[in-house]
């Protein structure tokens, strides 16, 4: 019996954990129902979550419907830090990092100022030594050829 389905394939495996971790077998059915979209209606390529015993029905609905509610989040919140607006699923500012409902900071703080895509700049005579030694190889390549 069918007891979910959504576009959202990691949201039905979700469901599925959590019904198997309340002990009611269930399956995932159409998990590769995408490729089918354009031949068929679109509602129908979802991934679906069912469950082997219909006499469980009434508690997977429940336990559907609260695991749903828990990852709603509630409304959106904005930072007293930095005044970002973030989402009511995130427990911390994406700006600036400050706690959900925590006070502005102090006028005398400082960020840490962290490089870009965690990796440190490099010194430009690092671009200019590997630019030599390419071109010292290439030069050694085409003498010897």
């Amino acid at each position: 019996m069918r007891i979910f389905s959504s576009p959202n394939t990691l949201m039905v495996d979700h469901l599925r954990h959590v019904l198997e971790g309340e002990g009611i077998a269930c399956v995932v059915q159409n998990r590769f129902g995408a490729s089918a979209a354009g031949e068929i209606p679109p509602a129908e390529t979802w991934t679906e979550l069912w469950i082997l015993d219909a006499a469980q029905r009434a508690e997977a609905e429940a336990l559907v419907r609260d695991a749903i509610a828990d990852t709603a989040g509630g409304p959106a919140w904005r930072c007293a830090a930095c005044g970002a607006e973030a989402e009511g699923q995130y427990a911390r500012c994406w700006r600036c990092g400050a706690a959900r409902g925590a006070l502005a900071r102090p006028a005398d703080f400082q960020p840490v100022e962290r490089p870009r895509h965690g990796r440190r700049a490099r010194p430009a005579w690092h671009w200019l030594a590997w630019a030599a030694a390419v071109l010292l190889a290439a030069l050694l390549l085409s003498r010897s050829a």
